[in-house]
């Protein structure tokens, strides 16, 4: 049986390298799992070009599923407490966390002192196979594991990892979202992922995307209407804006336009821009809340998994994922065109 082997990314437009691993030796809570179906996130594509710095040498790729193939002893365990078995389908989140430092114990385990993260860590002699790109991830201790249901489709359980955990966290963020006005800026796959989330608890969305291909879409994923830019009658609309695309126009729109008393949002700013100019004393007058979101909680990827099981029959989400390519392709992925994210199938 061939090595398990995978793509490494050396730095921004260099070739990636095929590179063989030894199988590793499970330690305690570890797990190995065969991938089955890993998404390329808007991160990993400005990795990948130079606009957002990573370790390297590194396996990239954080949203991922698999087989389980073996596990250490004890088993790890998913997020409900149940041990892993052999056989079972998963995906897992960002982040694996400690469980003892200040942030583990003060509800960001994401933002763990030790933390590790799938897809943006360098290779080392110990821990190799760390990135979806490969035929195998090695799971460390302390991940967010959780099961996929039958019939959830593996590219959508691989999707949860980052693209579903990430807006479940932002409307966890924004509260009962029953009877409220949410704007959100970027109509990708988070932007269209989140309008049909808070149009399902009950929101009315206006989406503000500028590329019209992708403003077509909008409809379709609940969302009342679709804008190219701000318009007039947007300032104090919304009780919650989100911004997912990260542009500093957006930003910044998002920060200004909500209603007094409300809320703004950002997800998207996870890549260097210039500084953004904030005026302390409109956020103080008009007793606005302003919160960021990143890597999000391990809670906020069983809410995610959870929905897409439930809710991809009504909305279809499997029609944003673009092109199916066999991991041989993965190279080719990054320059893909025409869907929001290619599929890399193991």
């Amino acid at each position: 049986m061939r090595p398990p082997w995978g793509w490494v990314f050396d730095g921004p437009e260099q070739p990636l390298r095929a590179v063989e691993f030894d199988w590793p030796r499970l330690g305690a809570g570890e797990a190995l799992v065969r991938v089955t179906a890993a998404t390329l996130c808007g991160s990993d594509l400005h990795t990948r070009h130079g606009r957002r710095p990573t370790p390297v040498p590194t396996i990239l790729g954080h949203e991922t599923a698999g087989e389980v193939i073996a596990v250490g002893e004890p088993a790890p365990r998913y997020l409900d407490g149940t041990a892993v078995g052999v056989g079972e389908r998963l995906t897992w989140g960002l982040c694996a966390s400690c469980g003892e430092c200040r942030y583990c114990h003060s509800g960001l385990p994401q933002k763990c002192d030790r933390l590790f993260k799938y897809g943006h860590a360098a290779l080392t002699s110990e821990w190799g196979l760390s990135g979806g790109l490969a035929t195998h991830v090695h799971l460390r201790g302390g991940s967010a594991l959780v099961a996929l249901p039958a019939g959830l489709p593996d590219e959508l359980g691989a999707a949860a990892a980052c693209a579903g955990g990430t807006v479940a966290g932002a409307l966890r963020l924004a509260g009962d979202l029953a009877g409220r006005r949410l704007l959100l800026f970027g109509a990708g796959m988070l932007g269209l992922l989140a309008s049909a989330m808070a149009a399902d608890a009950g929101a009315v969305v206006i989406v503000v995307e500028p590329d019209e291909a992708r403003r077509e879409q909008v409809a379709r994923f609940g969302a009342s209407q679709a804008l190219a830019a701000v318009t007039s009658d947007l300032p104090d609309w919304a009780d919650v804006a989100i911004d997912f695309s990260g542009h500093p126009t957006a930003v910044a729109a998002s920060l200004a336009l909500p209603r007094l008393g409300g809320q703004t949002i950002w997800v998207g700013a996870v890549f260097p821009a210039p500084p953004l100019e904030v005026s302390a004393e409109q956020l103080v007058r008009r007793c606005r809340r302003l919160d960021g979101l990143h890597n999000y909680h391990p809670s906020d990827l069983a809410t995610a998994v959870d929905y897409l099981a439930q809710r991809d029959r009504h909305w279809g989400f499997s029609r944003l994922l673009g092109p199916v390519l066999p991991l041989a392709a993965a190279p080719g992925a990054f320059d893909c065109r025409g869907a929001v994210r290619p599929l890399i199938a193991g």
